[in-house]
C-alpha cells in the first residue's frame, strides 16, 4: 500500500476493521454489514490497482461503502480523511447527508 506521503507497508485488513469499527460504534451496523463493507471494498480496488494499492483509494472506497450503510458512520470516518479544516466545510457535507436522507424519505 503507497501511503499519502509516498511511504509503502502491507496493507493490513485487521487495521481497516479497526478503522471502520471506530467509525460504526455505537451505530445500527451489525458485523455481516461490515463483513460484506470489507469485502466489497477489497475487490473495487483490488481490481482497478494491480500492484500497490494507494491508501487514498482504500479510504474512497469505504467511504463509498459507508454513505450507502449508514451516514453518521460515514461522516466519522471522512473526518479523518476529508479536508475538514473549515467549519463550513464540515457542514456543507452535513447539509448534503440531510438533504440526501430527506430525499431518500420523501421520493418514497
Amino acid at each position: 500500500m503507497v501511503k499519502s506521503d509516498d511511504s509503502r507497508e502491507c496493507f493490513d485488513r485487521t487495521k481497516l476493521a479497526m478503522s471502520l469499527r471506530r467509525a460504526i460504534s455505537k451505530r445500527p451496523i451489525d458485523a455481516e454489514q461490515i463483513n460484506a463493507l470489507l469485502t466489497d471494498t477489497l475487490r473495487r480496488i483490488e481490481s482497478e490497482f494491480d500492484d500497490e494499492l494507494p491508501s487514498r483509494a482504500i479510504a474512497d472506497a469505504v467511504m463509498h461503502g459507508l454513505r450507502t450503510v449508514d451516514s453518521i458512520a460515514w461522516l466519522r470516518y471522512a473526518s479523518f480523511y476529508e479536508d475538514f479544516t473549515q467549519f463550513s466545510r464540515f457542514a456543507e457535507e452535513i447539509l448534503y447527508l440531510g438533504g440526501e436522507r430527506a430525499g431518500e424519505n420523501s421520493g418514497g
